[in-house]
Protein backbone atom coordinates (compact mmCIF):
# COMPACT_ATOMS: atom_id res chain seq x y z
CA UNK A 1 0.00 0.00 0.00
CA UNK A 2 1.84 3.38 -1.37
CA UNK A 3 0.33 6.40 1.13
CA UNK A 4 0.88 9.45 -0.47
CA UNK A 5 0.07 12.36 2.47
CA UNK A 6 3.49 13.13 4.32
CA UNK A 7 2.11 13.17 7.50
CA UNK A 8 0.24 9.48 6.61
CA UNK A 9 3.55 8.34 5.80
CA UNK A 10 4.85 9.99 8.92
CA UNK A 11 3.11 7.48 10.83
CA UNK A 12 3.62 5.00 8.70
CA UNK A 13 6.98 4.92 9.09
CA UNK A 14 6.67 5.61 13.21
CA UNK A 15 5.11 2.28 13.33
CA UNK A 16 7.21 0.29 11.06
CA UNK A 17 9.19 -2.62 12.50
CA UNK A 18 12.62 -4.42 10.72
CA UNK A 19 12.78 -7.41 13.10
CA UNK A 20 15.75 -8.88 10.15
CA UNK A 21 17.75 -6.04 11.31
CA UNK A 22 17.21 -6.50 14.98
CA UNK A 23 18.29 -10.12 14.78
CA UNK A 24 21.22 -9.34 12.68
CA UNK A 25 22.49 -6.65 14.77
CA UNK A 26 22.22 -8.14 18.38
CA UNK A 27 23.74 -11.48 16.31
CA UNK A 28 26.69 -9.22 15.18
CA UNK A 29 26.82 -7.48 18.81
CA UNK A 30 26.77 -3.71 17.24
CA UNK A 31 24.19 -3.47 20.23
CA UNK A 32 24.32 -5.13 23.74
CA UNK A 33 20.67 -5.78 24.13
CA UNK A 34 17.20 -5.15 22.77
CA UNK A 35 16.72 -2.11 24.54
CA UNK A 36 19.62 -0.49 23.22
CA UNK A 37 18.83 -1.41 19.75
CA UNK A 38 15.25 -0.14 19.64
CA UNK A 39 16.39 3.48 20.98
CA UNK A 40 18.84 3.23 17.93
CA UNK A 41 15.79 2.15 15.56
CA UNK A 42 13.58 5.12 16.75
CA UNK A 43 16.58 7.72 16.35
CA UNK A 44 16.90 6.12 12.68
CA UNK A 45 13.04 6.80 11.82
CA UNK A 46 13.05 10.43 13.25
CA UNK A 47 16.11 10.53 11.25
CA UNK A 48 14.08 9.33 8.16
CA UNK A 49 11.21 11.38 9.12
CA UNK A 50 13.11 14.60 8.85
CA UNK A 51 13.76 13.64 5.38
CA UNK A 52 10.69 12.69 4.95
CA UNK A 53 8.97 15.84 6.03
CA UNK A 54 11.75 17.82 4.67
CA UNK A 55 12.97 17.06 1.67
CA UNK A 56 16.51 18.24 2.71
CA UNK A 57 19.41 16.67 2.96
CA UNK A 58 20.68 16.27 6.76
CA UNK A 59 23.80 15.13 8.52
CA UNK A 60 23.64 11.71 10.64
CA UNK A 61 24.77 12.49 13.88
CA UNK A 62 24.61 9.28 15.74
CA UNK A 63 27.23 6.53 14.77
CA UNK A 64 24.86 3.70 16.53
CA UNK A 65 22.07 5.06 14.06
CA UNK A 66 23.88 5.07 10.89
CA UNK A 67 24.78 1.33 11.74
CA UNK A 68 21.30 0.44 11.34
CA UNK A 69 21.13 2.46 8.63
CA UNK A 70 24.06 0.20 6.84
CA UNK A 71 22.81 -2.57 7.62
CA UNK A 72 19.49 -2.00 6.01
CA UNK A 73 21.02 -0.90 3.01
CA UNK A 74 22.37 -4.24 2.77
CA UNK A 75 18.94 -5.86 2.67
CA UNK A 76 18.50 -4.71 -0.28
CA UNK A 77 15.19 -5.71 -1.43
CA UNK A 78 13.61 -4.69 1.76
CA UNK A 79 15.67 -0.75 1.91
CA UNK A 80 14.27 -0.56 -1.71
CA UNK A 81 10.83 -1.18 -0.59
CA UNK A 82 11.03 0.85 2.55
CA UNK A 83 12.33 3.94 0.46
CA UNK A 84 9.44 3.68 -2.29
CA UNK A 85 6.77 3.18 0.30
CA UNK A 86 8.19 5.58 2.93
CA UNK A 87 9.97 8.96 1.12
CA UNK A 88 8.36 7.58 -2.96
CA UNK A 89 12.07 7.04 -3.82
CA UNK A 90 15.22 5.83 -3.25
CA UNK A 91 17.06 7.39 -0.43
CA UNK A 92 20.84 7.35 -0.79
CA UNK A 93 23.16 7.13 1.67
CA UNK A 94 26.66 9.57 1.20
CA UNK A 95 29.31 8.57 3.35
CA UNK A 96 32.43 11.00 3.74
CA UNK A 97 36.03 8.87 4.67
CA UNK A 98 37.93 11.88 5.95
CA UNK A 99 36.73 15.54 6.73
CA UNK A 100 38.81 18.72 5.30
CA UNK A 101 38.05 21.92 6.86
CA UNK A 102 35.04 22.74 3.85
CA UNK A 103 34.16 18.99 4.80
CA UNK A 104 33.81 19.53 9.08
CA UNK A 105 31.77 22.97 8.19
CA UNK A 106 29.36 21.65 5.74
CA UNK A 107 28.47 18.74 8.05
CA UNK A 108 28.30 21.09 11.18
CA UNK A 109 25.63 22.97 9.30
CA UNK A 110 23.91 20.15 7.78
CA UNK A 111 24.01 18.57 11.63
CA UNK A 112 23.06 22.01 12.64
CA UNK A 113 20.20 21.85 10.10
CA UNK A 114 19.00 18.59 11.29
CA UNK A 115 18.77 19.10 15.04
CA UNK A 116 16.59 22.11 13.72
CA UNK A 117 14.13 19.97 12.19
CA UNK A 118 14.21 17.81 14.55
CA UNK A 119 13.08 19.78 17.41
CA UNK A 120 10.11 21.35 15.23
CA UNK A 121 8.69 17.87 14.34
CA UNK A 122 9.35 16.17 17.00
CA UNK A 123 8.90 19.02 20.03
CA UNK A 124 12.43 18.16 21.66
CA UNK A 125 15.65 18.83 21.37
CA UNK A 126 18.23 16.75 19.47
CA UNK A 127 20.93 14.76 21.67
CA UNK A 128 24.55 16.17 21.88
CA UNK A 129 26.75 14.76 19.33
CA UNK A 130 29.89 14.48 17.77
CA UNK A 131 31.06 13.87 14.19
CA UNK A 132 29.62 10.68 13.15
CA UNK A 133 31.61 7.61 12.34
CA UNK A 134 34.85 8.53 10.60
CA UNK A 135 33.42 10.95 8.03
CA UNK A 136 30.19 12.64 6.92
CA UNK A 137 27.02 10.04 6.36
CA UNK A 138 24.30 12.34 5.17
CA UNK A 139 21.27 11.35 3.54
CA UNK A 140 21.93 12.19 -0.22
CA UNK A 141 19.48 12.62 -2.85
CA UNK A 142 16.30 10.42 -3.54
CA UNK A 143 15.56 8.96 -6.90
Amino acid sequence: MHVTNPNNRLQQLLSFQAPFLERSLLQKKVFANKEEYQLAFEEFKRFIGVRLLTNETVAMTDEKVDEIWHAFILHTREYELFCREILGGFLHHNPCDAFDESSRIEYQQLAKRYGQHYQTIYGMPLKQFDICCSGNCDSGGKT
